[in-house]
């Protein structure tokens, strides 16, 4: 991936960071159509389990072979740019998230199938 900027402020100037960041999946999304053109789809499940620590397991489930046209948009840290999969022929997309007993969710995997 390469990002450059356009404009820096006045007094900085502009260099790559070394080691590169790391881009951690962090966004998923299921929609109709073009990512410039359609919103995100809802899911069609959603399963909540409690752990014995008091943590907690969220399961997004969408059930993409009835959809039209739907595609998958994948979201990751440090940059705008996603990634983005028509998703024709496959059955279902799944969403895993998981958080400590007080924090907040924090997504785990993404798949499609």
């Amino acid at each position: 991936m390469e990002q450059s900027l356009k404009d820096a402020p006045q007094g900085f100037s502009v260099t790559v960071d070394r080691p590169y960041h790391k881009h951690k999946l962090d966004g998923f999304r299921v929609q109709m159509g073009p990512i410039d053109t359609a919103d995100a789809t809802p899911h069609d499940k959603i399963a909540t389990n409690q752990g014995a620590d008091g943590g907690s397991t969220e399961t997004l489930t969408w059930n993409v072979s009835k959809l039209a046209a739907p595609y998958a948009v994948c979201s990751y840290t440090a940059t705008t740019l996603v990634l983005i999969r028509p998703l024709m022929g496959y059955e279902e997309c799944k969403v895993v998230s998981t958080s400590a007993p007080s924090g907040l969710l924090r997504m785990q995997s993404a798949t499609c199938r």
